[in-house]
């Protein structure tokens, strides 16, 4: 889920770094670093990373015109995640995500090609991944739906090394604890081994983690160990008595330093590199980094945790410290002040203007690589320097010269590209370059000019997955209606996770506007995979044909995810009597994902036109509602509705066997909790009369530790000490406890 921090990248534009200023010579000179992210790469259309030749030409562009010496390649992580994560397949649109990494790393050997692409332009390659990151639990968000994608073996086999609050009733999502040494092992076996054996130059850590689930700065890391040594040190319980938070943090950071320097014990024979990337905040580089901030500020998702990076350099456990985007001047001051005489390196998230000298470069690119301007023109940039180009550059040898003109004609900013046309045409279908075919298929959607469909619609079967879903975005950019049946063909016979999930999702959804009719025809397709992009197209369609075709999907498609998908379709349009009754069907007679699915659907479809309370802060979506008067239709609907899901939270209690065990109670207790007060009071009955302990601490977790999907749900300490007071199960006389006043 690193989609949504990056996709500030692209309203920011395709770099990011400071306000932009002119280039030195010096500048021109230097040498940098380049983070590549993969696993957004293998989902977004950005600067694709799924082909040899897509590797091999970026890599190319890094060293040729970006001056870059060192790639930070996070696709070492997917793989290592591969080898040693478990994957839940119930969480059907990742499985699908995962299951086109699985594709590009084990059979096109994406990161193969990426290492030799690196040597061949005599450049290191580093892996980066996650200090803190080892996935979640199934209950955790940050995947839009339950459950959380995947999750760490390790995690998984030894649940006593996760961080746990002051309570014992919650562990954390992500990190594994470091105070124990037999988790530092664990965790450095697995990852240098890995390193080692795919010849990686060095490991580069990034510090948060990605899930919603964290909800104030000190609720995890309580663990035996730390509260042992705390109170050998100071005296105090600090599960149970007032203590020095930042002592209690300086203690954890003690751990992570202890596994950086066994890490780099056994790393250094090998000659392999580590870096640690720093929180750039104000007065927070002593802080793990953040994820998604909330409305309410920056949340620093791996914890209170104090990353020493003095100690780190002083005794030489790192190779380098980087302050992540948007750098920070003051903190890199610091930091390069602390390594001065030292081996240590500093670098910093800055694409434009000039350095603190000492500090090394880190650049995010995107697809001004594929321009065939070099760095210091500044592609993508309010400021960028480009020039019309002789046409005769269409004709060109010189595969740059080509890309140069033809990202001009794409961005109409060449004056005669009109009289080009035939040999945009020519580069879209023939040109052996990657880019320039790229390139050509964006200048044909820029010129808008009808006589280029056809060729776009023979790009939808280029040999390169990111030109076909480049031809799928301009069709639908050009409103070429016509052209749905050839999508869809393009789908059967390719089907990439790109390609359907993205690019023809988003024309066919335009085009459908326009033309429903070949997209209904395609909901009952023998390819599964087109009948499920068909349903997706269809959400809030105005054809009135298209809520019968949804509702045939929902109740008869013998696929569970075409179901699932038809009924969250229906679930948008208007509370009707047979949705409801579908969906309740589902509850009943689907499998274990789709009942869960179609619970939250339910709440959804039954709350359309009822008036909505004003959500508590942390409340779940979507917002509560008030049940309308029982002497109305949806009234009843509404109450049968509820009673359904109450029925469906009861078999999550002692004893369960159900294959959701571990995560459906949440999105269907959080769907309970559409129901305003009615709802919250059904599972109240059940944490008051705890006979079924498992139900009650289920019912509680919904009702007082607010958990979404999609967004965090944020308290302080007073309040989770207040929401322990209703637990079932607590010692109410241990709860209660406050924070040492500083």
């Amino acid at each position: 889920m690193r989609w949504i921090w990056l996709l500030a990248f692209l309203v920011a534009g395709t770099w990011i770094g400071w306000s932009p200023a002119a280039v030195s010579a010096a500048q021109k000179d230097e040498k940098m670093t380049a983070e590549i992210s993969t696993g957004d790469n293998q989902w977004m259309l950005w600067l694709p990373m799924d082909s040899q030749a897509a590797i091999e030409s970026a890599f190319e562009v890094l060293s040729r015109d970006f001056h870059v010496n060192r790639i930070w390649w996070r696709g070492g992580q997917d793989e290592l995640w591969l080898r040693n994560f478990t994957f839940r397949p119930a969480n059907r649109f990742y499985d699908e995500l995962w299951g086109w990494v699985r594709h590009l790393v084990d059979e096109v050997g994406t990161n193969r090609i990426a290492i030799a692409a690196a040597r061949k332009n005599k450049m290191q390659i580093w892996m980066e991944t996650g200090l803190f990151e080892f996935a979640s639990h199934a209950d955790a968000g940050g995947c839009n739906v339950y459950p959380y994608q995947c999750e760490s073996n390790l995690r998984l086999e030894h649940p006593q090394w996760l961080p746990v609050n002051k309570y014992g009733t919650r562990t954390q999502n992500g990190p594994i604890e470091f105070a124990y040494p037999e988790a530092r092992k664990a965790v450095i076996d697995q990852l240098a081994g890995f390193l080692v054996d795919q010849k990686y130059d060095g490991v580069v850590f990034y510090t948060y983690v990605e899930n919603f689930s964290y909800r104030y700065l000190d609720e995890f890391g309580y663990n035996e160990p730390i509260v042992r040594e705390f109170k050998k040190r100071y005296g105090v319980d600090i599960r149970t008595q007032p203590f020095d938070k930042e002592a209690w943090a300086r203690l954890r950071g003690e751990y992570v330093t202890q596994f950086l320097r066994e890490l780099r014990a056994v790393l250094k024979p090998h000659g392999i590199k580590v870096a640690v990337r720093l929180n750039p905040r104000d007065g927070q580089s002593h802080m793990p980094e953040i994820w998604a901030a909330s409305n309410k500020g920056p949340i620093s998702t791996a914890g209170h945790i104090e990353m020493d990076w003095e100690t780190w350099i002083k005794q030489g456990i790192v190779d380098e410290l980087c302050l992540y985007w948007p750098g920070n001047e003051l903190t890199a001051k610091a930091v390069l002040a602390a390594t001065k005489g030292t081996q240590v390196r500093v670098s910093m998230y800055q694409s434009r203007g000039e350095m603190l000298p000492g500090l090394s470069r880190c650049l995010f690119p995107g697809e001004e690589l594929t321009s065939g301007f070099p760095r210091e023109n500044f592609i993508g940039w309010d400021d960028q320097k480009i020039d019309p180009q002789p046409l005769e550059s269409l004709r060109s040898k010189d595969k740059f010269a080509r890309r140069r003109i033809m990202y001009l004609i794409a961005h109409n900013k060449q004056p005669d590209a009109a009289s080009a046309f035939d040999q945009v045409v020519a580069a879209a279908t023939n040109d052996p370059d990657l880019y320039v075919r790229r390139l050509a298929v964006d200048a044909l959607a820029a010129m808008k000019d009808p006589r280029a469909i056809p060729v776009l619609e023979s790009a939808l079967n280029d040999k390169e997955n990111s030109v076909r879903c480049k031809a799928a975005m301009a069709l639908g950019e050009m409103r070429a209606a016509r052209s749905i049946d050839l999508i869809f063909q393009a789908v059967d016979r390719h089907g990439t996770l790109q390609f359907v999930e993205v690019a023809a999702l988003n024309a066919i959804s335009k085009l459908a506007a326009i033309d429903p009719k070949p997209v209904l025809r395609r909901v009952t397709d023998p390819n599964v995979v087109v009948r499920r992009l068909a349903v997706r197209c269809l959400g809030n369609s105005s054809d009135p044909a298209t809520q019968p075709t949804l509702l045939r999907a929902a109740t008869e498609d013998k696929d569970m995810y075409v179901r699932e998908l038809a009924l969250k379709a229906l679930s948008d349009y208007p509370c009707e009597s047979q949705t409801v009754v579908a969906l309740e069907q589902a509850m009943k007679q689907g499998d274990e994902t789709l009942q869960v699915r179609a619970a939250t659907d339910l709440a959804r479809q039954v709350s359309h036109g009822a008036t909505t309370e004003t959500p508590e802060s942390g409340s779940s979506d979507p917002t509560p509602f008030k049940l309308l008067a029982t002497d109305s239709e949806q009234g009843r609907l509404q109450r049968q509705a509820l009673e359904l899901l109450v029925g469906l939270f009861h078999q999550y209690g002692d004893g369960c066997t159900r294959g959701d065990a571990d995560w459906g109670w949440r999105p269907v207790g959080n769907a309970i909790l559409c129901f305003g007060d009615q709802g919250e009071a059904e599972l109240k009955k059940l944490i008051a009369d705890p006979v079924n302990r498992k139900l009650a601490e289920n019912a509680w977790n919904v009702v007082y530790i607010r958990q979404s999907p999609s967004h965090y749900c944020l308290v302080d300490e007073k309040q989770d000490e207040e929401a322990h007071r209703h637990h079932p199960f607590l010692n109410k006389q241990e709860i209660g406890n406050k924070p040492k006043e500083e």
